[in-house]
């Protein structure tokens, strides 16, 4: 029983490495950090609230 236990923490630990690795990428990748920051994401899309 401790063996499955254990297994399943490793499984736990690796998803959440794997999860956090991809989603690095997917931001290095769109540059979603700067879209952010300045408020658009794109030409013709922006986000926020007007007044």
């Amino acid at each position: 029983m401790g063996n499955s236990k254990a297994k399943m923490i490793y499984a736990f630990i690796f998803d959440a490495v794997i999860s956090n690795v991809i989603g690095l990428l997917f931001f290095s990748i769109f540059d979603i950090e700067e879209n952010v920051k300045t408020g658009s994401l794109g030409a013709n899309v922006s986000y926020g609230l007007s007044l």
